[in-house]
């Protein structure tokens, strides 16, 4: 050994000697294993304590700081930074100052946190004597050995403790393994892929629902740039038209009309749909952009939120109630005469599989029908099949059997264009979900998780899963600046090596998905 390397020294005549021989023997050395993790309290980008996992590992036998990752401590509620908490279906909403349901949120809060273990101890005295000795690359049995110490260890880890020891030891294996992180995270997912395509940012514009004070009870208008352009000039029109909202809505609301929650963007006071879509038509026009061949407006309807299960009805807008047929033709009605309006995201409730069945038919070809994954279930109701001379009789379109003969009942994932991902717990459940849901649904839209993080990590897992989407919060957003630099840093990095590939054109379907167990 000692005699092929000077061999080798000999031919190469290096310059730094002692270097050369440190980067063979290097080679030779072990696979990198944890060490230890080491947590610190800090603050996020909005002032909240959060919580940075630093990640110790043994290299050459010797243990180095590789690197870190920050996730924050307060826990977003659905949708981001919702000011009053979901109201039950069929209820009015309840205004923002509300103290009974502000107690009970902080009761809900209070309970949450009694049931985790403190977080620095979480990851200090519980994750890290887990994780020690475990190769530092080998991400799935890093996230399983989590996973089984949070499910069957006693006791319940704190979710930020256990996305931020992820997110660490997936960014130290890439490190270690001097590949970019996208390049890593793809390689877990067994994939090997020549270029990659950046994902379309979107980002919240004008929330309205549970974070306005109008009788709108939709949840967001987001803004969707045009594919076609590169992500800096994306990110740039996304910009100008935010800032030229904030404008308009100064001018005729004075500097109240400028209120902004995080996360989410502008909360002006919306009785109708038309208004918002409105505001934004005269915002893009204002920026110096054209409505289609910029930027699309996508519509969170979030109507889950609205649908009472004993009424099966719509409370679209504050007492006014509407059938999913009602509904459906007020989509309609809205891409009629918005032909700017990408789609509609959780447009119906996931048990309205006739609804579904309509607005697939109707609407399937000429918009996207997007639904996140926690209103997204496969179906495991299983129900034996009519027969009628001998054929199965199944009423329900959609359905299929399976090859025991038994009937599978639909879902509204049956009939998506596109399924929202969330980063919520480990990478690899992250992996496993964007996997099930590549299945099921034409893209994905991969969705900031609950619990911030200043680590943009999530711009690497949507380019390395191929993610049609990237949904953030507003445009100006610290959290989303942050993501945004990344995505044009990943960009760089497959620029140069020629391995970049510009996105396709947006791509609707009406063909029914037909989801097995």
């Amino acid at each position: 050994m000692i005699e092929k390397l000077l061999n080798e020294m000999y031919v190469a005549a290096p310059t730094d000697v002692y270097g050369y021989m440190s980067e063979y023997f290097r080679g030779l050395s072990k696979e990198p294993t944890i060490s230890k993790l080491v947590p610190s309290q800090v603050l996020d980008d909005r002032g909240f304590s959060a919580l940075e996992v630093h990640v110790l590992c043994t290299v050459a036998g010797v243990e180095k700081h590789v690197c870190s990752a920050t996730v924050s401590l307060q826990r977003e509620t659905e949708p981001f930074f919702v000011v009053a908490a979901a109201p039950k279906s069929g209820t009015t909403p309840k205004k923002h100052g509300d103290k009974e349901k502000q107690l009970e949120n902080e009761q809900q809060v209070v309970i949450a946190k009694e049931e985790c273990v403190d977080p620095l101890e979480s990851v200090a005295r519980l994750i890290s004597s887990a994780l020690n000795g475990l190769t530092v690359k080998n991400q799935g049995l890093v996230d399983s050995t989590i996973s089984e110490l949070n499910a069957g260890g006693g006791c319940s880890l704190h979710p930020s403790a256990v996305l931020g020891a992820s997110c660490a030891v997936a960014r130290a294996g890439a490190i270690l393994g001097n590949v970019p992180l996208h390049q890593h995270i793809a390689a877990l997912c067994s994939v090997s892929r020549q270029s990659f395509a950046l994902p379309i940012p979107v980002v919240g514009a004008i929330g309205s629902g549970l974070v306005g004070c109008g009788k709108l009870r939709f949840l967001e208008f987001c803004l969707v740039p045009s594919p076609e352009v590169s992500t800096l000039e994306q990110v740039t029109n996304l910009t100008a038209i935010y800032r030229q909202i904030g404008e308009v809505l100064a001018s005729k609301g004075g500097p109240i009309g400028q209120a902004v929650i995080s996360n989410v963007g502008y909360c002006p006071s919306l009785d109708k749909a038309e208004q918002a879509l409105d505001l934004l038509q005269e915002c893009i026009q204002k920026a110096g952009l054209e409505l289609n061949n910029h930027v699309t407006i996508l519509i969170d309807a979030g109507a889950h939120r609205f649908f009472d299960k004993e009424k099966l009805k719509y409370e679209v807008i504050v007492g006014q109630w509407k059938s999913s047929d009602e509904l459906t033709k007020l989509y309609c009605d809205i891409l009629d005469s918005y032909p700017g309006v990408l789609g509609f995201v959780n447009p119906l409730h996931q048990s309205d599989v006739q609804g579904w069945q309509e607005l697939s038919q109707r609407l399937g070809a000429r918009c996207l029908l997007v639904a996140d994954r926690t209103l997204v279930e496969l179906p495991t109701k299983m129900t034996p099949p009519e027969t009628k001379g001998g054929e199965d009789v199944n009423d329900t379109p959609g359905a299929k059997a399976d090859s025991g003969g038994d009937k599978v009942e639909p879902s509204a994932l049956s009939y998506l264009s596109c399924a929202t991902a969330v980063l919520d717990l480990t990478i690899t459940a992250a992996l496993n979900e964007l996997n099930r849901l590549k299945g099921c649904s034409h893209c994905i839209m991969l969705k900031a998780p609950p619990i911030p993080t200043s680590d943009p990590i999530i711009a690497d897992l949507a380019v390395a899963t191929q993610c049609r989407f990237l949904r953030l919060g507003s445009p100006t957003g610290v959290t989303s600046c942050s993501t945004v630099s990344r995505l044009l840093a990943i960009k760089e990095e497959l620029v140069l090596q020629h391995k970049h590939e510009p996105t396709k054109p947006h791509i609707f379907t009406c063909q029914p998905l037909v989801v097995e167990t």
